[in-house]
């Protein structure tokens, strides 16, 4: 039986915890009380309580005062917070100052207050089941509890499998709620805004509410009956494993598991207010494919992409649609809008590849991120053109595209820091193009851009930008370095090969398309140029 110490300045209420709590039968003894804590720091040097309940407000030492003093002086003894304060600012500290749970002490009814002791009594059994192994033998240096024992076989299982005998050893030391025949399920848990909660948590990100988390979804396995585990996987992520029995028909527990993801995801927002989704591997029939089944729900959790936070979702077998997201063309199209400045088309443009992209049958949520990686690296070449680089300041919105990438969690969000981001890269493009060549030559070049496979004259360009054509003429070449003709053709040259690579054209609709309307002509300028016919250059890419 544990000792527990209760702290309350209030006495009505350390009377009704005595009296409304059958604490035998929950296996704790009532070993002392105090009314502040001074005194119960003074008590607990003389009983040494297993656990104690305190309030956080109360007169000479506070609840978060007596917590420091015990965590240094008796550091094996377990705290829960009883208080009034709900603001999390407290429940934040009492967490890092390592605190098992927190009580609303006005909202708090029996039942509930009963499975916080009984979880509070798991973590201490745990602890004395921890030593029991030391003794045995074990290396309890590598292991803070039980469940991180069982954490730790989880991660063994997924990285490299086990053999069916050490599978069968450690389900039984470990006491891992898994037959070893039936039935199996997976799943995997993510929580929703993990960044923003980084941010808000400034940086701990889940830390101090991963141990609650394990808590609530113990309970739920409890509460529904059904057989398993739980363990954590990378920041933000729960996996839960499932045994039934042999017996259970396959076909039903896909739609069990769905049901239970319902219950747990309503209680962790009730709880936590926070928002989760879920991933639903397939049913496995021996243990050794675990590994193989929760893989299988990591990628089902990966279709919140698609679907939304709070999202459910079963693994998929079915096929995918394979047309890329951006293909030769598209690319071209994008580089072309981006180089004359024409951001808000080129947003428009992935959006509504991104949109159809989305329709119908979907292509892997890993091979769409690759996908979008393609997007923003057109960008990043775009803007390297001009100096610039994406991981050099000033920053885009979000920072590093590469990680606002690897992190976004539904195309909802990635959307709408596509917009921002597109608007970034217009207005530093622009920047960059007024330190290479000033304002004058920068509006010349972004017409050029937009207009090359058009008649272009000099004289109308240097009307456009409010300039006399000799003078004009001048300054485009000390700036960039070619007569305007010269430019103009390397520009059209440029976009011709980009053509010859990717499309299927005959070399006089390309001759057109950038801006000859004779071919011959087309052919020489190419060859000046490049130092090949337009047709050697396409016969050469043949025979690569």
């Amino acid at each position: 039986m544990f000792k527990l110490m209760i702290v309350d300045d209030e006495m009505l209420v350390r009377m009704g915890l005595k009296t409304t709590i059958d604490w035998p039968k929950l296996g704790f003894q009532i070993a002392g009380e105090a009314d502040n804590g001074l005194k119960a720091l003074e008590i607990a040097r003389s009983i040494r309580p297993d656990l104690v309940l305190t309030d956080i407000r109360m007169p000479k030492l506070d609840g978060l005062g007596l917590m420091k003093a015990l965590k240094k002086e008796l550091p094996r003894t377990k705290i829960l917070i009883l208080s009034c304060y709900q603001d999390f600012d407290y429940v934040r500290e009492a967490l890092q100052l390592g605190a098992l749970d927190y009580i609303p002490k006005l909202s708090m009814q029996v039942e509930e207050l009963e499975q916080v002791f009984q979880r509070a009594k798991a973590v201490l059994e745990e602890e004395a089941e921890q030593e029991r192994m030391a003794d045995a033998g074990w290396e309890p240096e590598r292991y803070r509890s039980l469940r991180e024992m069982q954490g730790c076989f989880f991660q063994d299982l997924l990285k490299a499998g086990l053999t069916g005998a050490d599978l069968a050893e450690r389900l039984t030391r470990l006491k891992l709620r898994l037959a070893k025949s039936g039935r199996y399920g997976a799943v995997c848990l993510r929580v929703d805004d993990l960044r923003a909660i980084r941010q808000r948590n400034g940086g701990t990100g889940l830390a101090l509410l991963e141990s609650p988390l394990l808590n609530i979804i113990d309970e739920a396995f409890e509460n529904s009956g059904l057989r398993g585990n739980v363990f954590m996987g990378r920041e933000g992520e729960f996996g839960l494993v499932f045994s039934f029995a042999e017996g259970t028909e396959a076909g039903s527990i896909p739609e069990e598991l769905g049901r239970f993801c319902g219950h747990l995801r309503e209680t962790i927002q009730l709880y936590f207010n926070l928002s989760v989704s879920f991933g639903i591997g397939p049913v496995a029939s021996d243990l050794l494919q675990l590994k193989e089944i929760y893989n299988q729900a990591s990628e089902a959790a990966g279709y919140r992409l698609y679907q939304g936070k709070g999202s459910v979702n079963f693994f998929r077998e079915e096929g995918f649609a394979v047309e890329p997201l951006l293909d030769a063309e598209q690319e071209q199209n994008l580089r072309e809008l981006l180089e004359s400045g024409r951001c808000a088309e080129a947003e428009s443009l992935v959006l509504g590849l991104l949109d159809r992209a989305s329709s119908g049958a979907v292509k892997p949520p890993m091979l769409l991120r690759q996908e979008l990686l393609e997007v923003i690296l057109t960008f990043s070449r775009v803007l390297k053109q001009y100096g610039g680089r994406l991981d050099q300041p000033p920053a885009p919105p979000g920072g590093d595209p590469m990680i606002v990438l690897a992190e976004v969690e539904t195309l909802g969000d990635w959307k709408l820091w596509f917009h921002d981001f597109a608007a970034w890269f217009g207005h530093r493009l622009n920047e960059l193009k007024a330190q290479r060549f000033g304002r004058e030559v920068s509006r010349a070049l972004e017409y050029i851009n937009r207009h090359y496979a058009t008649e272009l004259k000099l004289g109308e360009i240097a009307d456009q930008i409010g300039m006399n054509e000799t003078y004009f003429s001048h300054l485009f070449k000390k700036e960039t370095g070619a007569n305007f003709t010269d430019y103009v053709n390397g520009l059209r040259i440029e976009k011709a090969k980009q053509l010859l690579r990717n499309s299927t054209d005959n070399i006089y609709e390309i001759a057109a398309t950038v801006g000859y309307a004779n071919v011959s002509y087309f052919s020489k300028v190419f060859k000046q140029i490049v130092g090949i016919s337009p047709a050697e250059y396409k016969k050469g890419l043949n025979i690569k």
